[in-house]
């Protein structure tokens, strides 16, 4: 079942345990305190989410012999490239949302 994160106006943070089918509230009320739902914590701390950048992506990418055309070629649609090491393409677009 989904963890929905709610905080409270001092940055105090509650979970709570519901079934997707339910209708998720906006806010609750927990404590004496009033709880509004933080999707940006819910979604945070996790690979590729928009917290965590460079994402990392296996089956993006082209030759070894074509990385640098690739990467610059990238750069020019705007979307930043890198080959961190091995097969994995490292897209850095969280440097360009910031």
């Amino acid at each position: 079942m989904p963890v929905y994160i709610f905080s409270a106006d001092d940055s105090e943070q509650t979970e709570i345990v519901m079934s997707a089918r339910q209708d998720i509230p906006k806010t609750v009320r927990k404590y004496g305190k009033v709880f509004k739902r933080d999707i940006a914590a819910e979604h945070g701390g996790f690979q590729d989410t928009p917290g965590n950048w460079p994402q990392l992506s296996e089956s993006a990418g082209c030759m070894p012999n074509q990385r640098k055309e690739f990467e610059a070629r990238m750069s020019a649609l705007g979307c930043p490239t890198q080959f961190p090491g091995g097969k994995r393409v490292a897209y850095a677009i969280g440097k360009l949302r910031s």
